[in-house]
């Protein structure tokens, strides 16, 4: 996070607030000691779990599985390093095929490093920086076309926790078929 950003500091002094009723309602009561305990450790873990929560919002790379069908905007590969033992991370930007038209916004996506999905990630960024609109799956593109398919031996990490068998291929965005001219 760098500069100033309102919104991250309006909702930290809400947060701030809600903090200071609780501890001086807490104060001014009689309550048992254990339960005053409990509601202050309890706020302090909903901040936490608020705080992890809002990362979505700040921008950060979501750890949810690709979309099954996706448009690729952008990437960065980043390879592992041995000398920090570093895994190395794939950053996606892209925007769901699927699904209602609100869901089509870019988001960015975080996927486990492999050197084969690695290195199909950067052809199909090479052709985004030509100016190809490339289209991206998590199952594969059966369709008929130039495909650039990952297809490991055992598994590939699309996103998430859990690891799935797949594959994850990109292709230019097939072109629109016309209707004929009258």
């Amino acid at each position: 996070m760098s500069g100033f950003e309102p919104g991250v500091w309006l909702l930290t002094l809400a947060y701030v607030a809600v903090a200071a009723l609780l501890l001086n309602l807490n104060l001014a009561t009689p309550r048992r000691g254990p339960i005053k305990v409990a509601a202050i450790a309890l706020v302090t873990a909903l901040y936490v779990g608020a705080w992890h929560g809002h990362k979505g919002l700040l921008g950060w790379a979501s750890d949810d599985p690709l979309p099954e069908r996706f448009r690729l905007h952008y990437a960065s590969v980043e390879d592992p390093d041995k000398a920090s033992r570093t895994p190395g991370t794939i950053y996606l930007w892209v925007s769901s095929l699927d699904g209602p038209a609100a869901r089509r916004e870019p988001r960015a996506y975080r996927i486990t490093w492999d050197a084969q999905t690695a290195r199909a990630v950067l052809d199909a960024l090479a052709d985004v920086e030509r100016g190809v609109a490339m289209e991206g799956s998590t199952t594969g593109l059966s369709e008929t076309g130039p495909v650039r398919a990952v297809e490991p031996a055992e598994r590939v990490q699309v996103g998430g926790t859990g690891e799935r068998p797949g594959k994850i291929g990109f292709r230019p965005v097939p072109t629109p078929a016309l209707p004929p001219k009258l």
